[in-house]
């Protein structure tokens, strides 16, 4: 038997391709109703700038998935731009590029004005962008911690991401 424990986007999805090869003795435990954790709360984003290897590695690996179904599922490939105001959070970004960098990713650190014209930019000091990340046309939550535009940069709040429960 196969027990996955989480029935989110990931439980639901590993189930589902196990049962596709032929398993049939996959069971998904989950104490909270269907897309009750942070499935229910995603705002349609695809992100590779993890700071694990291994979370990087799996977003490469998953990534041709939305790619061939981009004009389906509207999957844009506009980037993720990670802006920093001080010190503290410019050097994280600069930790989180080192790993991502030796892991693959092509990770660079533009003028964010250049990118998001009609952002105050002023008291940033530092930023981390990736052109592999993007978002499909299904967000969630239009206004929640991401802000996608079409043929735009997403906006990343570095200080949203590194909370840890």
């Amino acid at each position: 038997m196969i027990t996955i424990l989480g029935g989110g986007i990931a439980g639901a999805a590993l189930a589902r391709a196990l049962a596709v090869r032929g398993r049939r003795d996959v069971v998904v435990f989950d104490p909270r109703p269907p897309a009750a954790g942070s499935t229910g709360r995603a705002t349609g984003g695809f992100r590779t700038q993890f700071e694990s290897k291994l979370n990087i590695a799996l977003s490469l690996t998953s990534r041709p998935f939305f790619v061939e179904r981009a004009e389906r599922i509207r999957f844009q490939s506009v980037g993720y731009l990670y802006p920093a105001e001080d010190p503290a959070t410019a050097q994280k970004l600069k930790q989180r590029a080192e790993v991502q960098v030796a892991a693959g990713l092509p990770i660079a650190h533009p003028d964010p004005a250049t990118l998001i014209p009609f952002f105050d930019t002023s008291r940033v000091i530092a930023t981390n962008f990736c052109h592999l990340d993007g978002c499909t046309g299904y967000l969630a939550h239009p206004f929640g911690k991401s802000r996608c535009k079409k043929d735009r940069v997403c906006l990343h709040w570095l200080q949203m991401d590194v909370h840890r429960g």
